[in-house]
C-alpha cells in the first residue's frame, strides 16, 4: 500500500468565499492484487480518526485478493493528515458534515478513475463500519452512477437525535 495525497474540493457547495479553494486528502491505494481493465475497485472509508491502508484482517481484503479488486482508502476530511483548515474553529468546522463528506467521496471518485484510467466496467464498491459504514451506504443511494455496491458493516443508516435502539443492544450486551 502506497501514501498518496491529492487535491480535493475545500467546499463542494459553492460558498463564495471559499470558490476554487483546494486542500491536500490523504489516500492510500494498494494494488497488489488488482487485475486491471474490468476489476472491481474497492473504496475503504475513513471515520473519526487518522485512516492506514487497508488491513490484511479485514474482510475487503480477502474479497479483493479473491477478485482482483484494487483497493483504495481515503481519509475523512478533518481527520489524520486530511486538514482543509489550519484551525478547528466554527467557521472551518462548518465544512465538517457528511454531505460534503460525501462529495469528497466522488471528486476522489473522479480522480482515482483518471489516475488509473478506469472504465464503467470496473465497479465500485464502497466499504465501512459505523459512521463510514453509513457513508459507504450513503455515497452508494446519493451517487448510484459511480457506485455498484455498499458494505455498510454495524451502520445506523437512518440517523436519529436519541437512538434508544443502541442502548437497548448495549444494555442487552452488558446484561449477559
Amino acid at each position: 500500500s502506497t501514501t498518496h495525497f491529492f487535491s480535493q474540493t475545500l467546499d463542494h457547495f459553492g460558498d463564495v468565499r471559499n470558490s476554487g479553494a483546494t486542500w491536500r486528502q490523504r489516500c492510500y491505494v494498494d494494488a497488489s492484487f488488482w487485475r486491471g481493465p474490468g476489476a472491481p475497485v474497492f473504496l475503504y472509508i475513513g471515520g473519526e480518526g487518522p485512516q492506514g491502508p487497508v488491513s490484511p484482517t479485514l474482510f475487503m481484503h480477502t474479497l479483493a485478493q479473491r477478485h482482483g479488486a484494487l483497493m483504495l482508502a481515503l481519509e475523512h476530511r478533518f481527520y489524520g493528515e486530511s486538514r482543509p483548515a489550519a484551525d478547528l474553529s466554527l467557521q472551518s468546522l462548518a465544512l465538517l458534515t457528511s454531505a460534503q463528506a460525501l462529495a469528497d467521496l466522488a471528486t476522489f471518485h473522479a480522480h482515482a478513475t483518471a489516475a488509473f484510467g478506469l472504465t464503467a466496467q470496473n465497479k465500485w464498491v464502497s466499504w465501512g463500519g459505523s459512521y463510514p459504514g453509513m457513508l459507504a451506504g450513503w455515497f452508494r443511494v446519493t451517487y448510484p452512477n459511480l457506485v455498484h455496491a455498499a458494505v455498510a458493516s454495524s451502520a445506523p443508516v437512518i440517523a436519529k437525535l436519541d437512538m434508544q435502539e443502541y442502548n437497548d443492544v448495549t444494555a442487552e450486551a452488558y446484561a449477559l
